[in-house]
Parts: structure tokens; sequence; C-alpha cells
């Protein structure tokens, strides 16, 4: 099943020089419990971007988020 919003998904980090984005390929996966910290901190980076929610919502719905990762690093995130 594929997300809706799966593009958001893809967004990758970018390096301290806005205008350079990072050199990464982003792997996308289906997120783990393991992921919920991350998720909750790169949501209360970006609150104009990605839908706020609290740390329990995203514990509890974690089998509906899809991650990014960029060089093992937590790239962006989408949830259906």
């Amino acid at each position: 099943m594929t997300a809706p919003h799966v593009e958001d998904a893809a967004r990758i980090q970018e390096s301290d020089d806005m205008d350079e984005p990072k050199d990464c390929s982003a792997a996308l996966r289906g997120a783990t419990l393991r992921d919920a910290e991350r998720i909750h901190a790169l949501i209360r980076l970006h609150p104009d971007e990605l839908v706020p929610r609290p740390m329990g919502k995203i514990v509890e719905n974690i089998d509906r988020f899809i991650v990014a990762e960029c060089g093992g690093e937590l790239a962006g995130c989408a949830a259906y």
C-alpha cells in the first residue's frame, strides 16, 4: 500500500549552506518504534510543514509512518 504523500517523505536534509542540498540518496522504509523520538523531533523542528502530533500518537500509529534516511540520519517522514 502506498501512502498518499510519499513524495513528502523524500524531503532531504539540507547541509548548513541552505543553497546546497546534502549529497545523499534517501532510503524509504516503514517506521519502527525506534524511530518515534526522531520523528517527534523532526515534527517539532518543522511545524509549518509537518502535522504536529504528540509522542503518544506517534507511538500509537507508528505503523502508519514512512521515514526517509540519508546517511543513517532521519531526513523526512510522512504518515497516512
